[in-house]
């Protein structure tokens, strides 16, 4: 209709200027043929705008008898309940579905395309006849975990599993239980580890030089003595770990601190509060001597040296690096050397004393120490502490057989346990030093082996640069392969350390996500199923054509994604976004180019793997067998076939009507 206004348009100028020309002149012609012109131009829109409102109603007049028609069917087969997809699209995006582009202007190829792509069918393992009642009281089991959590929760209960028989024992928790791995705890044990430091160096230095005590030693013990105080109350409320499991039953927490640490404590804090309390030891008697003999008991303090063993664990877990944990073991080595002479030169000069008062000789007057200054004592005691561990030699020696004894004793610890310490400070500095050389090694070979085999230069330069990314993740990063201890765990905790580690990444998917909210034990049996793997710069994850074989979850990096058209996705791939999800649905060609722009990190899951965890309940298997009925009703639309589908309306709808199916 167009073309023909316009032919009719170009005759009636041609004969119109023939006319003008002959009757009214130039001037004439001039002014009537751009009026003209603009009415045929007014004519040329009405009819255009004509033509697409007639060609919109016939077009919407042909959707409505199709989804009349598409009604009727679904109601004869059963299915009258579940609205049409396109229509959950229509409503949820709150637009009229137009076609962008008309049947005629695509290419030949293109429409056989889609002609081809519009006949996938279901998987065997989703089209199995099978019956769909299946009972609410299995539905209570898949819900157990999440009802429990809440009930947890809201009664402020937990569970202590005792492994004794194939037995769960389920205990009320205490109201007040102190976690020992909270914040609180860990600034307490840490203010802890400072009191026992200066326990460490004060109570064998004060026994055998006895120095004046001053305010700062009164302050001090003050603080000490009220800190292990408050301690021993908070002990009674310390939940702790038995076989693997955390205990806060308020009854198994006071029994396993008076089987542990409590006598202990009692011998340590309570003489010194008795004095306290009874005053000075003249007004008492005997009662006030003995309990001023018994503060020697205060030595029994250094026992709390065995709790520092926790506070090195957590030290351990903050650290990153495998170099900075050397350097820490190295240091502690150190520490412990110092420490273990300074206790020996304490009782070097304590036996000197004792026996100086017993008017026997000493090294002590050997060496014409009396008058000298509190200082000197300590550092002669203290250098021949350490001679006994080295080749090195000093005046001082022993002068009695106390002193002989003791120094004999001395020698044969050093011999056995030192050269233990040192054989492990050398091993430490062996290996800060060859940490870096065994890497530097094995690129150096790297670069050999690849110039020797004459690889192409850009080539390797992505290799290179690979392993280097990879080497230093590695490093930063701690690699499970790494971890021998791992292979101990039970399926379950593995399952459950898996689902931690990459649940985020997949409840992105509102179908899995409807999964783990709903059906968690389904959930960590699949991420005990999923694979992890590394792409480096430019590689290639899948390509037009190939058999898709596993479905993508992207993690980290960055990637570009080619459509069949030539065109690329936009926007880009997303972290936490999937591709080739019809692999688990139908069978599926992938239908346009994956690849890496940066290092990638990919978690995959292969079909195979997703329905047998899929089918070891009827819930979750109906559950998939009504979505992927969807799913694929949605492939076999006429529209631009991808890997990556992008229909929020759908997910977002398909979830929840596929698991009422059966309900």
């Amino acid at each position: 209709q167009v073309a023909a206004v316009v032919l009719q348009w170009w005759a009636a100028s041609l004969s119109c200027s023939a006319q003008n020309a002959m009757l009214s002149g130039p001037r004439r012609h001039a002014t009537s043929e751009p009026e003209r012109f603009s009415d045929l131009l007014s004519q040329i829109a009405a009819e255009h705008a004509k033509s697409l409102v007639a060609l919109r109603n016939e077009y919407e007049r042909q959707v409505d008898a199709l989804q009349r028609e598409v009604v009727a069917l679904r109601k004869q087969v059963g299915l009258n309940e579940f609205p049409l997809i396109l229509d959950e699209m229509v409503a949820e995006e709150g637009i009229k579905y137009t076609p962008r582009r008309s049947a005629e202007s695509l290419a030949p190829e293109r429409l056989s395309r889609f002609a081809s792509l519009r006949d996938f069918e279901l998987r065997d393992v989703w089209s199995r006849l099978t019956d769909s009642t299946w009972g609410a009281d299995l539905d209570d089991g898949l819900r157990n975990t999440v009802e429990h959590r809440a009930s947890t929760l809201s009664l402020r209960a937990s569970i202590v599993s005792i492994v004794r028989q194939p037995t769960l024992v389920v205990r009320e928790a205490f109201v007040c239980v102190i976690s020992p791995n909270g914040t609180f705890r860990l600034g307490w044990d840490i203010a802890g580890t400072a009191l026992i430091a200066f326990d460490v160096i004060m109570i064998p230095f004060s026994m055998a030089f006895q120095p004046e005590r001053g305010l700062f030693i009164h302050i001090f013990d003050w603080i000490a003595l009220i800190f292990w105080t408050i301690d021993m109350v908070q002990a009674c409320f310390l939940g702790y770990y038995r076989k693997g499991c955390y205990v806060t039953s308020h009854k198994l927490i006071v029994w396993n601190y008076i089987r542990s640490w409590f006598l202990l404590d009692l011998l340590v804090v309570g003489p010194e509060w008795l004095q306290i309390l009874a005053g000075s030891g003249d007004a008492l008697g005997g009662l006030g001597r003995m309990l001023k003999s018994a503060r020697g008991i205060r030595v029994l303090r250094l026992m709390r040296l065995l709790k520092l063993q926790r506070i090195m664990h957590l030290l351990y877990d903050v650290l990153e690096s495998e170099y900075t944990f050397i350097v820490v073991n190295l240091t502690k080595l150190l520490l412990s050397v110092g420490i273990l002479n300074h206790v020996i030169a304490c009782l070097w000069f304590l036996i000197g004393r004792l026996s100086e008062e017993s008017a026997e000789r000493t090294w002590i007057k050997q060496a014409k120490l009396q008058d000298a200054s509190l200082l000197y004592k300590y550092s002669t005691s203290l250098h021949w502490s350490m001679t006994q561990f080295t080749p090195a030699s000093m005046e001082v020696s022993a002068s009695n057989v106390s002193e002989r004894i003791f120094s004999i004793i001395v020698l044969f610890f050093a011999m056995v346990a030192f050269s233990s310490i040192v054989s492990n400070i050398t091993t430490a500095t062996s290996t800060l030093r060859n940490m870096k050389g065994d890497e530097m090694k094995q690129f150096w070979l790297l670069r050999r082996y690849l110039r020797q085999r004459l690889v192409a230069k850009d080539l390797a330069n992505r290799i290179f640069k690979f392993l280097e990314y990879q080497a230093k993740k590695q490093s930063t990063m701690v690699q499970p392969c790494s971890i021998k201890v791992l292979s101990a765990l039970s399926e379950e905790l593995s399952n459950e350390l898996a689902h931690s580690l990459h649940s985020p990444f997949l409840t992105a998917h509102p179908f899995f996500l409807y999964v783990d909210r709903n059906m968690q034990s389904m959930m960590k049996r699949l991420c005990g199923a999923l694979r992890l793997q590394n792409y480096a710069d430019q590689e290639t994850v899948f390509s037009k054509g190939e058999e898709a074989r596993k479905i993508f979850f992207l993690k980290s990096g960055t990637q570009q994604y080619e459509q069949c058209d030539g065109s690329l996705l936009n926007p880009p791939p997303r972290i936490k976004e999937w591709a080739s999800e019809a692999v688990l649905w139908t069978t599926w060609r992938h239908h346009g180019e994956l690849r890496v722009v940066h290092a990638s990190e990919l978690i995959h899951l292969e079909p195979a793997n997703f329905s047998e965890v899929m089918c070891l309940h009827p819930r979750p298997y109906f559950f998939a067998k009504v979505y992927a009925e969807r799913f694929v009703d949605v492939l076999n639309r006429p529209h631009l076939m991808s890997d990556f589908v992008r229909r929020n309306a759908f997910y977002d709808a398909a979830s929840v009507i596929s698991d009422q199916a059966f309900a």
